[in-house]
């Protein structure tokens, strides 16, 4: 019980920032809020409950750095890519050479697998064109660029945040 109290106030606590966020502060929408955050909290224990380890500090706190760092080198690359793609739109001089670029995943399926494939199409020049099996088909604007690496890094930064290591 203490797990699912637990696992439930962090997930509401989280859910109510991200309702916060999403009414940009607002208070007149909070009384929807309350009903939302609870209601979402309510699905999301039902539909992925907690482990019965519960939250253990080291490895909590581990999971948030590793989560922040993540953030941080996705909004670092989404902005120095944004800079190379614009300037490859504007500029006729600055090559693309467009095409597909497969990758092998390590990581294993299940959601950090799906945030892998679903932060590739997020980052600029690049998308997640086909999934099959373990090999991730990506579309790149410039195939010469280390796609690969740079799918590798994000998988190995994504599955720090969810407790998976490469072995």
């Amino acid at each position: 019980m203490t797990a699912y109290l637990s696992a439930g106030l962090c997930r509401a606590l989280a859910l109510g920032v991200c309702w916060w966020a999403v009414s940009e502060g607002e208070t007149y929408g909070w009384p929807y809020g309350v009903v939302v955050v609870v209601l979402a909290t309510a699905l999301s224990l039902r539909l992925s409950p907690p482990s019965s380890g519960g939250v253990r500090p080291r490895r909590l706190a581990a999971r948030t750095g590793a989560l922040l760092g993540l953030i941080g080198w996705f909004l670092a690359r989404s902005f120095a890519g944004g800079v190379v793609v614009a300037g490859q739109a504007l500029s006729p001089r600055l090559p693309l050479d467009p095409g597909l670029v497969r990758h092998q995943l390590a990581i294993p399926p299940g959601t950090a697998r799906s945030v892998v494939v679903g932060m590739i199409s997020l980052m600029p020049g690049t998308l997640s064109a086909e999934l099959d099996g373990d090999v991730l088909q990506v579309h790149a604007l410039d195939v010469s660029a280390d796609v690969r690496s740079q799918v590798a890094e994000l998988e190995d930064r994504v599955g720090r945040v969810s407790g998976w290591a490469r072995g």
